[in-house]
């Protein structure tokens, strides 16, 4: 089963690749809403044309339309916009032009040979338009001994732009008495149909017409319709054209039904694939429904609003941030800073400001222990390589030495976030094999629900059936999102600590409002606003700090007892080491990337914008006939 599973995961993935990238997915910025033909036969032979053009347009200066035919069968062109409130006639030139002046068009031959009908909309952003191309075509219709035939191509193969809907009328000079005798086909995509309104019109139409595809109409009449047409051929043609067109239309009927066959087999798989997901899903449901019950929810042991002691006196900022930010954001540069605030506490560095200019501090290395943990270490390690062999240094070349590194700071986090998650897990504060497995009901969750783009493709085929297999991976999903956040890796001992140093914070952001009996000794607070720099409320605390300890106003008392209280009260130490950390911490997120492999902006040089024609190509090419 649990191959089975994957190989249904496997599936899914492919066919949301072909849903992503279908064919219409390619068809460019423009499209047709409606090409619609309207079209005039006459007695002498000429086919009168008007293409009306529904189209939205995106950041496009020209629309243009090439004809397979020779120029000199052309004339009488003319390119109107009829969107309603901006109705205007264009300007004919004769000049072929790449990027045609807006409000003026082009009719004749382009460097392919082929003729083409062009003109200026210069459209920025995206607009819905309506123009009207109205042309005649001299001498279309054949005569010949037996029939009359028009045999000619809306829409040709090059004809770059997609179209939701094609349409047109032929109207001929005079109804046919008997009309068997006019005879109809079209050739283009399978879904397209021709028909016989009356006597004397036909229509035709076809949707989602795509690039690269083309669409022509063949018509076979009695020679007496256009009795004035010069356009003889002394010969017989009307069996041939039929015998022509029914061998096209066996094969159109013969991709049909293949069409049909595969349509049928996919009907049939999609409802075989709906029940076989909605089997395992059901089984899975099962199978981790009871798992799930198995796994109840882990809840602190007691809910604290206020916790006035360190949860643990040795945790290092960075163990008890691993816990209070679990699964969330961890500010890292407040981390570092409390560390370094934590190593002062601790005698291994110091501070000294310049009473003259109190932004001038200066970090002196007093000396090195080895039972600092691995984080405290590492963060050590790091302001060394600032000092050099002076053993001390200033915060400027703190600020410097960050700007220029940025892959040492990348790589500091990256160490005091593994020690923070070891330390955890020597203290039964977290457990990795249980989050591991957390992380892959998580995993299966997402894959349950990604699961819903193959019920989406399938839905097409069974219809309202597929809510079913919907249905129930939307509850699967809820099974494993619970799971996952069940089995989160916190232990009981890690809830209820990480209870505590919630708590712990709740307690210094707030303390200067508790009635409390007995305020806690100042010299404590000087290990509090260690975790408070850590949880990012350390200026908040020092503001109540100043209330209610009259003494942080002596400096005498301060400097002998409390320094690294004295230098908190006049210096932003945390603004200090956080901004330069944190900017590091950006900036090495973000480089731009000289070999085009991807990264953050440069400067670059400025370039100038220029509008083009749109291109695009698909390549279907299938006839439809009747």
């Amino acid at each position: 089963m649990k191959k089975l599973y994957k190989k249904l995961f496997l599936l899914i993935f492919i066919f949301t690749v072909l849903l992503i990238f279908s064919p219409k997915s390619f068809a460019g910025e423009q499209t047709l809403k409606n090409l619609n033909f309207d079209v005039e036969l006459l007695e002498n032979g000429d086919m009168q044309v008007t293409e009306t053009w529904d189209i939205e347009i995106y950041d496009t200066n020209t629309l243009f339309k090439s004809f397979k035919y020779d120029a000199d069968l052309f004339d009488n062109v003319s390119v109107e916009e009829i969107t309603e409130g901006n109705e205007k006639k264009f300007n004919r030139i004769d000049e072929l032009m790449y990027h045609v002046t807006e409000n003026c068009f082009y009719a004749m031959e382009n460097d392919d040979g082929l003729f083409e009908i062009a003109w200026g909309v210069d459209v920025s952003g995206t607009e819905d338009k309506v123009y009207e191309i109205t042309y005649t075509v001299k001498d279309i219709i054949n005569v010949y001994n037996d029939c009359a035939e028009l045999y000619w191509q809306f829409v040709g193969e090059d004809f770059e732009i997609f179209a939701d809907k094609v349409q047109g009328n032929i109207i001929l000079p005079y109804g046919i008495s008997n009309i068997e005798d006019l005879r109809v086909w079209a050739h283009g995509p399978l879904n397209g149909n021709i028909e016989k309104i009356s006597e004397n019109e036909v229509h035709f139409e076809v949707s989602d017409l795509s690039t690269s595809n083309f669409l022509e109409v063949r018509i076979a009449t009695p020679i007496s319709v256009f009795e004035l047409s010069n356009n003889i051929n002394n010969t017989d043609k009307l069996n041939s054209i039929i015998a022509e067109e029914t061998k096209w239309a066996e094969e159109a009927n013969r991709q049909r039904e293949r069409a049909a066959f595969v349509e049928e087999c996919i009907k049939i798989g999609s409802y075989v694939v709906a029940i076989l997901m909605s089997v395992i899903f059901i089984f899975k449901i099962i199978k981790n429904g009871k798992k799930l019950k198995e796994t109840p929810k882990k809840n602190p042991t007691q809910e604290i609003k206020y916790f006035r002691d360190i949860p643990d006196e040795i945790s290092t900022p960075a163990e008890a941030g691993f816990l209070y930010y679990f699964r969330g954001i961890t500010p890292t540069d407040k981390i570092i800073s409390a560390t370094i605030l934590d190593l002062a506490l601790k005698g291994i560095i110091s501070f000294e400001i310049n009473q003259e200019d109190k932004k001038d501090i200066t970090v002196i290395i007093n000396k090195e222990d080895s039972s600092l943990k691995e984080d405290e270490q590492e963060v050590l390690k790091y302001l060394k390589k600032i000092a050099k062999k002076e053993n001390s240094f200033k915060m400027k070349e703190f600020e410097k030495y960050s700007n220029k590194h940025p892959s040492q700071i990348t790589s500091l986090i990256e160490k005091i976030n593994k020690f923070a998650e070891k330390n955890n897990v020597e203290n039964q504060n977290y457990d990795k094999k249980i989050a591991k497995k957390g992380s892959e009901y998580g995993l299966y969750g997402f894959l349950t629900l990604f699961s819903n783009f193959i019920n989406i493709f399938i839905g097409l085929y069974i219809g309202i059936y597929v809510l079913i297999p919907i249905v129930i991976s939307i509850y699967l999903f809820s099974i494993y999102v619970r799971l996952s956040s069940r089995l989160n890796g916190l232990t009981q001992k890690g809830i209820d600590r990480r209870e505590e140093w919630k708590g712990l914070k709740k307690y210094m952001e707030d303390f200067s409002m508790l009635d409390e009996r007995e305020v806690p000794e100042l010299v404590l607070w000087e290990k509090y606003l260690v975790y408070a720099t850590a949880f990012g409320i350390a200026e908040k605390v020092l503001k109540q700090l100043k209330i209610r300890y009259p003494e942080l106003a002596d400096d005498d008392y301060l400097t002998t007892r409390m320094s690294v209280m004295y230098v908190m009260t006049h210096v932003d130490m945390q603004k200090s080491f956080e901004t330069p950390i944190s900017r590091r911490v950006i900036a090495s997120s973000n480089y731009s990337s000289g070999s085009g492999s991807g990264g953050g902006f440069s400067g670059g040089r400025r370039r100038r914008r220029w509008w083009w024609r749109r291109r695009r190509s698909l390549n279907t090419k299938t006839i439809y006939n009747q």
